[in-house]
Order: structure tokens, then C-alpha cells, then sequence
């Protein structure tokens, strides 16, 4: 059976995986409106009329299935392009699970609907499978046909053939001219491309940009016409390095991690400035597309005073950074000297961090629907920034609720924590914060309740779970424990780990425990950067503007204050002359001589 295409419209995905288990006259139903709604958005695709370009996503569910629901998140949209890319895929699905058979299109003799098999349509537009793949993307509509015993038939509505015809008539008669390239064409490319590169020292793709257009072929067949040539010669005649693949990307956003420049990076790949910095754009664009966001909504988000409402009050804006507890006997310490807070405060936090997190949702999945994922550097600095300051609120949130912790522990294991072992109070605690960091995820300050509940739910389970099976391990409760230093049991800062994006938003450990070693302005910028002096975390913008002096040098100060302070040596300027030694394999091959146990998986 040939593989069902990927869904990419996330409206049409959730859609999807909730009508997977329609009965079978339900889903021919929806299946009917799903072609109506791709035959539409395909007319409309060849008009130049005042159709909208987008859709909002509620619109699209009522479309196919006639019913209100909560499929998608409210407030959001679908790029109409988008959307008329994945319906055929919508409806490859809706196919299967209506369980059409032969039987089913004879119906349609009755009616005069004909319906083309691949092998037929391919032999009326004269093209290969793998083209009429593509016009898939384009809005070209087939049902899968199931024939038993794990095969299925593709095939085409004669109607919404003539409409693709119609819309895309100047595509469907070039490819249908298209002939392959036959030996003596391949050896003109290949001698035109030898002159062009020994007479003018053109490239690869400069030669095929002159190539395609005196021998009426696409750019990209004559770029795999001398890429292939080049695979197989014994002289090649083009030495650039093709397309960065994964290794080096991630490679790339490690090195601008560990304060290497970007000069250096781009002349060990052989790659200008501009693709190098692309590179790294693109694989933080991919990880915040990634993220899960969702979150309760309270009712002044859509405000156009939201940000001063919201993000200005005086819970969202001080007595942040602090970092967590970083042992037992600290986390003690802090717990005694934690006052209550009022629930209008705890109220006003929480409302703030929801709101950061759906700013940040809504910015995220208007750069995938609209840039294919692509954004600006400032645009990302931005996402990120918040993202660290929703990261500062929560770590205040767990802060708050540390005295809970500590007497959800005592009243569980039904003693003091002075006659609890050390190594087992150890255990606990470390288990309990885990607990504590997942519990106030649940606290929606918009229905009028308190942290409190939400986390003590959550580390009361936690920690009953773990008793269950450990009582024996805290001894008699008469009998008090030796007194040993609970500063000796180290506990995991969980200011660094209250959030999954942490792990490449937050410099090393180290650099923070060495602030004190950086010049006042260096250490100023970090400070205003990562929120680490009370107030929330700073764009470069916002830094640069605060600093006197331009986002570049913001940009450089940061990286190689973080080289200095996390490896221990700045990051120097790159080395002249010729260096082939791998990146895929060195850990100095951005000019930063840094270890490599900062790794990115």
C-alpha cells in the first residue's frame, strides 16, 4: 500500500487523528466537503479575485465536518496556499477510513462522474508519477480505492482534473513537453561548463543559471546534470562544498554557543557569513516551531493594553533571576525566610507567564505559517527572550511554594526532617522538586484558585509513590538522625530546568558563578541578557539601546564573555591560512579552543 503523504497543516493533522475512527458513511460525508472546500481554494487559486489568503482554522473544521468544535486552538489561522497543499492529503485519509472499494465508483456511471487511474492521467499530461506527486501540493484531489488484502488504487475525479487543467494549464503543457537529456545534450552541458569555469572562474550555479537558459532546460536538471559529472570524473570541475546538511548545522549553532565567530565557522565550510548565520537562524527557528505552548487563555490577552496590563505589573517585573536552591541545607534556609504571598500577586505572576507563552505560540506559528519556518534574527532574539522570561516567573512559582515542599515531606513521612537521613532527605526532596516543577505548570490564575493546590497534589503523589516502596529507609521516627551537614547533598538548580528550552537558551553553569571576573560593561550585558539582576531577561535591542552602543556588539560582547567565563579562554579571531581539518570532528574547527562537552543533540 503506498504511503499516506505527511500532513503539515497542524489544523488538518489534529483533524485527522479525531476522524480516524468515523464510521464509514460519516467519513464519505466529510470526505465530499473536503473535496468541495479543495476544488474551491483551487478555482480561487487561478482567479485574481479578492479571495482572502487565509482562513481561520475553526472555519476550515466547519467546512469539512458541519460541526462546531474545539479541534484548534481558538484564534488561530491557516495560510490558504497552506491549506490547499494538505487537503489532498486530508482526503487520501478520509479514503481510507470510508473503506472505498471498485464497487463504490461504479456508483458514479449513474451520475456520468469518470474517474483516471495514475497510469492514465500520467498518459494524458505526459508526465511521471512522481510529477503528479508534486501536483498534489498544487491541489490536485485523488481517493485511494482499497482492492484487499493490504493494496489500495489512487485515482482522479475527471472534474477535478479539468479544473487542474484549467488553473495550471501553462505547468501541465511544459512538463508534458519536457524530454529527457539525452547523451549529446549532456555532453554540451559539461563542455560549456568546463569553458565557463576555466575562461571566467564561474561557479556551479552560475554556470548552470547560463547553461539552463541557452539549452531551454530547468536550473536545477543542468545543477544535477554537473553535480553527477563531478560525483564520477576524475578531475571535477567544480570544487565548492554542496548544501550544509545536518552534522554541519548543528555543528555551527554549537560553535556559536561556545563563542566561536562566525568568520572562522564559515571559512572551515567554505561558506560565506550570510549562510552560515542562515544556518543557525534556521535550526533555532526549527526548535521553537517544535515547542508546545499551550496554555489557559485569560480574557485580556486579545487587549491591545495586554503588554502594559500584564507584563508590567510589579510580580512580573521584580525579584527575578535569583537562582534555585543548590543543596539541602540551602533550600532550608531559603524555605525559613519565604513569606506568603497574596493571591493577587501569585494571581498577576501566573497571568503574566500564561501571557508570555501565548504571545510567544501565537509569533511561533505565524513564522511557520507565513516564512515556512524562516524569521529574522531580531524577530527570534525576541521569541527567545521571552521564553527565558517565562522561565524566570516559573522558577519564582516553584520559589513560592518551597515551605509546601517542605511540609508535604514531613507530614508524609510522619516525622521531622531533622530525624529523616540525610541521603534519604536527599532523595525526597530532589524527587519532590521534580514534582513541584510540573505541578505549577497546572495553576491557571484565571479561574480564581491558588498555586498551592495544583502543587500540593503533585508532590504529595510524588512523594507517596516513593514511600510505598522506601519506608524502611527512614528509620524509627523516635530515634533522631545523626546530625551531619545537609550542605554536603547537592541539589540540581531548578531555576535551569523549570523549562524544556533552557537547555540552549541558558549559557553553562559556570558562567554565572564567575560574573565577578568580567568587566563592569561585560558583566552588565549578561546580567540584562539572561535577567540575572532582579529584572526580566532583555533583547539585544532593548541591551544595546541601555548600553550605548550598537545589537553587533552586544551580539560579540556576550559570545565571548561566555567563552571566557564557561571554557576559559576568549574567543579569538580566526586563523589565517588554510585549515581542512573536519568540523565534524574537531572540536577547535571554529577557532574556539573550547571542549567539546557543551554537545547539542
Amino acid at each position: 500500500m503506498p504511503r499516506l503523504p505527511t500532513l503539515r497543516t497542524r489544523v488538518l493533522r489534529d483533524l485527522a487523528r479525531q476522524l480516524r475512527f468515523e464510521p464509514a458513511e460519516a467519513a464519505r460525508r466529510q470526505l465530499a466537503r473536503a473535496e468541495e472546500l479543495a476544488m474551491q481554494l483551487l478555482e480561487e487559486s487561478g482567479t485574481r479575485g479578492e479571495s482572502p489568503d487565509s482562513y481561520p482554522e475553526e472555519w476550515v473544521v466547519f467546512r469539512i465536518t458541519g460541526l462546531r468544535t474545539d479541534v484548534a486552538d481558538a484564534g488561530g489561522v491557516v495560510v490558504r496556499e497552506a491549506l490547499l497543499s494538505d487537503l489532498p492529503a486530508l482526503v487520501d485519509r478520509l479514503s481510507m477510513v470510508a473503506g472505498l472499494r471498485l464497487a463504490d465508483l461504479d456508483g458514479g456511471k449513474k451520475t456520468g462522474e469518470k474517474w483516471l487511474g495514475a497510469a492514465d492521467l500520467c498518459g494524458r499530461w505526459k508526465v511521471s508519477r512522481k510529477t503528479l506527486d508534486r501536483y498534489r501540493r498544487l491541489g490536485l484531489v485523488s481517493r485511494r480505492i482499497d482492492l484487499g488484502r493490504g493494496r489500495s488504487r489512487v485515482v482522479y475525479s475527471e472534474a477535478g482534473v479539468r479544473a487542474f487543467e484549467r488553473v495550471h494549464r501553462p505547468r501541465v503543457e511544459q512538463a508534458g513537453a519536457f524530454t529527457r537529456i539525452d547523451a549529446k545534450t549532456l555532453a554540451r552541458i559539461v563542455k560549456r561548463a568546463a569553458t565557463y569555469r576555466g575562461r571566467f572562474g564561474w561557479t556551479l550555479h552560475r554556470c548552470a543559471q547560463r547553461i539552463a537558459a541557452r539549452e531551454a532546460r530547468s536550473l536545477e536538471a543542468v545543477r544535477q546534470v554537473l553535480r553527477r559529472h563531478d560525483r564520477t570524473a576524475g578531475a571535477p570541475l567544480f570544487t565548492e562544498p554542496g548544501p550544509l546538511d545536518a552534522e554541519q548545522r548543528a555543528w555551527i549553532e554549537r560553535a556559536s554557543r561556545r563563542g566561536g565567530t562566525m568568520s572562522g565557522a564559515a571559512r572551515k565550510l567554505r561558506k560565506s557569513r550570510s549562510a552560515v548565520y542562515r544556518a543557525i537562524g534556521g535550526r533555532r527557528a526549527a526548535r521553537l516551531l517544535e515547542l508546545d505552548l499551550r496554555g489557559p487563555i485569560g480574557p485580556t490577552f486579545t487587549r491591545r493594553d495586554a503588554e502594559e496590563v500584564l507584563l508590567e505589573h510589579a510580580a512580573a517585573t521584580t525579584g527575578l533571576g535569583s537562582p534555585g536552591a543548590t543543596s539541602v541545607g540551602d533550600l532550608m534556609r531559603m524555605a525559613a525566610g519565604i513569606r506568603p504571598e497574596t493571591a493577587a500577586y501569585e494571581a498577576a505572576r501566573g497571568a503574566a507567564y500564561w501571557y508570555l507563552l501565548w504571545t510567544v505560540g501565537e509569533t511561533v506559528r505565524c513564522m511557520g505559517a507565513s516564512t515556512g519556518g524562516q524569521a529574522a534574527s531580531a524577530t527570534l532574539d525576541r521569541i527567545e527572550t521571552r521564553l527565558l522570561w517565562a522561565s524566570r516567573l516559573k522558577s519564582e512559582m516553584v520559589r513560592a511554594e518551597a515551605p509546601l515542599l517542605l511540609r508535604t515531606i514531613e507530614a508524609q513521612a510522619d516525622r521531622r526532617l531533622e530525624s529523616i537521613p540525610g541521603v534519604v532527605l536527599h532523595e525526597i526532596i530532589e524527587l519532590g522538586v521534580e514534582a513541584l516543577i510540573e505541578a505549577v505548570e497546572r495553576f491557571d490564575p484565571f479561574k480564581g484558585g491558588r498555586a498551592a493546590a495544583p502543587a500540593g497534589i503533585g508532590v504529595t503523589r510524588a512523594i507517596s509513590r516513593w514511600l510505598r516502596g522506601n519506608r524502611e529507609r527512614l528509620g524509627s521516627p523516635s530515634r533522631a538522625a545523626a546530625r551531619i551537614d545537609l550542605d554536603q547533598f547537592a541539589l540540581a538548580d531548578w531555576s535551569r530546568r523549570v523549562h524544556p528550552w533552557q537547555a540552549w537558551l541558558e549559557p553553562p553553569s559556570e558562567v554565572r558563578g564567575r560574573l565577578g571576573t568580567l568587566a563592569e560593561r561585560e558583566r552588565r550585558v549578561l546580567e540584562m541578557r539572561f535577567g540575572w539582576a532582579g529584572a526580566p531577561p532583555c533583547t539585544i535591542e532593548h541591551a544595546a539601546r541601555e548600553i550605548g552602543t550598537t545589537s553587533t556588539r552586544i551580539a560579540a560582547m556576550q559570545r565571548r564573555a561566555v567563552a571566557l567565563l564557561a571554557f576559559g579562554a576568549p574567543s579569538p579571531r580566526p586563523r589565517r591560512g588554510k585549515d581542512k581539518a573536519c568540523p565534524r570532528r574537531s572540536a577547535r574547527a571554529s577557532g574556539c579552543s573550547t571542549p567539546a562537552r557543551w554537545a547539542i543533540t
